[in-house]
């Protein structure tokens, strides 16, 4: 076990972007590249994070996986619940082992 242990880092997606009047902010793209992309790529750069866990809309699930199922350490997309809290339950339901740190990246 290396120092840190088992990290898993949470890429919490599942807000009802009412500030960005509705359009999900991950999807815009940031000279030419998804958000999410974009977090995801820089999430998956820390050696240490292990597995990758998106919790989004349930509307956005298939539309998730498709897009950022190329990377690695991507465990799940998971529909997140009707709060954060509970969409931060669906992270830790979903890991293949409880990681000793969790590193919740929030948007």
């Amino acid at each position: 076990m290396d120092r840190y242990g088992t990290v898993g880092a949470e890429i919490a997606a599942a807000g009802s972007s009412s500030r960005m009047g509705g359009r999900d902010k991950l999807a815009e793209p940031l000279d030419g590249i998804p958000v999410i992309l974009r977090t995801l790529a820089a999430v998956e750069a820390v050696p240490e994070i292990r597995e990758i866990v998106v919790v989004t809309r349930e509307d956005r699930v298939e539309e998730y996986r498709r897009l950022l199922g190329q990377c690695s350490r991507l465990r799940a997309v998971v529909p997140g619940g009707s709060t954060r809290q509970e969409s931060s339950g669906h992270f830790r339901r979903t890991a293949r082992w409880q990681p000793s740190m969790t590193a919740p990246v929030r948007w």
